[in-house]
Parts: structure tokens; sequence; C-alpha cells
């Protein structure tokens, strides 16, 4: 829980970051499903930015983050992830991935 806490922490006072700063590793890390979600009274639009920061399985990570750029919200949340796992002394090669993914981050482009 303390990634989490550390991900909304760095989002700021923007109320839809801070519910998909809580919610970004769900569709990843848990058994739940999209329609699970909407199911359970999350917000569609909620569940739509949460589903552009899962990483798919047939995707590259440099894919996953242009798709993240569709949306600011998505953007600032994925920013603050990268920022929290930064902070826990990740290997070097961990290290240039999240780098390099922060610097595609920066590089504009947003739609949503």
């Amino acid at each position: 829980m303390a990634h989490v806490e550390a991900v909304v922490a760095q989002v700021g006072d923007d109320l839809e970051a801070q519910a998909l700063a809580w919610l970004h590793d769900v569709l990843e890390d848990t058994s739940y499903r999209r329609e699970e979600l909407i199911e359970l009274g999350i917000p569609e639009r909620l569940v739509q930015l949460l589903d552009l920061l899962t990483k798919r399985r047939e995707e590259s990570y440099v894919q996953y983050i242009e798709r993240v750029k569709r949306s600011d919200v998505a953007i600032k949340v994925k920013k603050a992830d990268i920022i929290a796992n930064l902070s826990d002394r990740p290997g070097n090669q961990q290290m240039v991935k999240l780098s390099k993914a922060l610097i595609q981050l920066c590089d504009g482009g947003r739609r949503l």
C-alpha cells in the first residue's frame, strides 16, 4: 500500500487523478476486470483511464507509454507512478527504462 500512497501523494489536489492513482494497479495486480469495476460503481470514465494505465502483454513498454499519453490525467498518474518507483532504488536497467518513459511522457501529444 505504501507505493499506492506515494503515487497519490504525487498527483496533488486533482480529485480525478487521486482516484485514478488509488486504482492504478488494480487491473494489473488483481483479478478484477474493467466490467466488474463498473458493476462495483466505479465511474466508466475512471475505468477507461485505468485501462490506459494498464500495460497489455502484447505491447512494448514504449507503445504502452505512447498509449498513456492519450490523457492528461493518465500522464499525471503515470509520472507519479514512475517517480514513486524511482524512489524505491531500482537497478540500473530499471532506472534507465523508467527515465526514458518519463522523458517520453513529457513529450506532449495529449488528447483526452
